[in-house]
């Protein structure tokens, strides 16, 4: 982080601009003229050129490869999916497969559509989630027992690193 700020003082505002242009998803002629360059007399390819020529100043360049790995590695962490995102969604399928919990249905009635809160009960959706669930623990191995016990161990130090946020019960946390 440092090192962008670093980079960024090196920049003139236009320069920053140009780059930070370019990261949103803006082309390098789009980026030099909302960054407030006087192109209003240029011709396109002159505008062009003079794009290219920001884009090729060695300053710029490092500004603009160090905010896009950052931009990368927040985008790729926002993404992140876990086993234990994987099993909560499970759990809360399985509650609206066994009429756990209650989901919104639309109904046509004459010429309108009605909403309506259901509980409605799908055994086999709720057979298929507690096939994933029983294949994920490794239940139908002869390493059941272990992987199992690896599994949860595994979900609940996730937990514990996420702030006990777990899909599991505090008195089945393994610490």
């Amino acid at each position: 982080m440092n090192n962008i700020i670093e980079l960024a003082k090196k920049l003139t505002t236009k320069q920053r601009k140009f780059v930070e242009l370019i990261i949103e998803g803006r082309t390098q002629t789009e980026a030099y003229k909302y960054a407030g360059y006087k192109v209003s007399s240029m011709k396109a390819s002159t505008l062009s050129r003079a794009a290219s020529r920001c884009m090729a100043n060695v300053q710029v360049q490092q500004y603009y490869q160090s905010l896009k790995a950052k931009v990368t590695r927040e985008t790729v962490k926002s993404l992140e999916y876990t086993k234990q995102d994987w099993l909560r969604n499970q759990l809360a399928l399985l509650d609206m497969a066994m009429a756990k919990s209650e989901i919104y249905k639309v109904i046509p009635m004459l010429e309108n559509l009605e909403q309506y809160k259901v509980k409605e009960t799908n055994l086999n959706a709720a057979i298929r989630i507690q096939d994933q669930l029983g294949k994920m623990l490794g239940m139908y191995n002869q390493e059941s027992l272990t992987k199992t016990f690896n599994l949860i161990s595994e979900i609940s130090k996730e937990a514990a690193n996420r702030n006990n946020d777990s899909p599991l019960p505090k008195e089945h946390l393994i610490n």
